[in-house]
């Protein structure tokens, strides 16, 4: 199964819009479980693992 990870800070107006306009559709059509939520503030070392330098971005993982 394919995740999709999205990659935001929750103070920044972009994310915001971004989550607003296309994560929460999408999770509503795929379900939970799909879509992680990383706070690049929180989380900087996994924004560093997958060379976020802009914000919000998100990265496919590929599944089995």
């Amino acid at each position: 199964m394919r995740k999709l990870l999205f990659f935001h800070a929750s103070w920044y107006p972009p994310c915001r819009f971004y989550e607003k306009q296309f994560i929460v559709p999408l999770e509503d059509l795929t379900g939970p479980g799909y879509i992680g939520r990383m706070d690049a503030w929180k989380f900087p070392q996994k924004a560093e693992k997958y060379m976020i330098d802009r914000l919000p971005a998100v990265v496919l993982l590929a599944g089995d």
